[in-house]
């Protein structure tokens, strides 16, 4: 970690981050429960049963990238071999330290005042 402090500007520098994000995965499971299979004649079958696919989702934590970390005092902003993200100080909900993760929690919808 590299911590740099100036006027009015600090920067906290965390190297050989990994960005992870929640993700839905869908798996698909086939042909499931009893079904009969009648052949009728060579080449053709008449098939009998329960056997439309199906598919299960749910929720994962994916490994996205790897890189390094950078938070100032308006953003903070992901440097990764694959590609790049940021996010504004203003649109993060919250910053939580877990034994050896950091979750970092923003914002997914507008705000606008009337």
């Amino acid at each position: 970690m590299i911590l740099i402090w100036q006027a009015r500007k600090s920067v906290i520098i965390l190297q050989k981050i990994e960005w992870y994000e929640n993700r839905k995965v869908t798996k698909r499971i086939d042909y499931h429960g009893p079904s009969l299979s009648i052949p009728i004649f060579k080449g053709l079958k008449y098939k009998v049963g329960s056997i439309s696919p199906r598919s299960i989702t749910k929720d994962e934590i994916k490994l996205i990238d790897n890189g390094q970390l950078y938070i100032t005092n308006n953003k903070v902003i992901f440097v990764g071999s694959i590609g790049n993200k940021s996010i504004s100080i203003s649109k993060l909900l919250f910053i939580e330290s877990i034994e050896k993760w950091c979750c970092i929690k923003k914002r997914h919808w507008n705000i606008t005042n009337n």
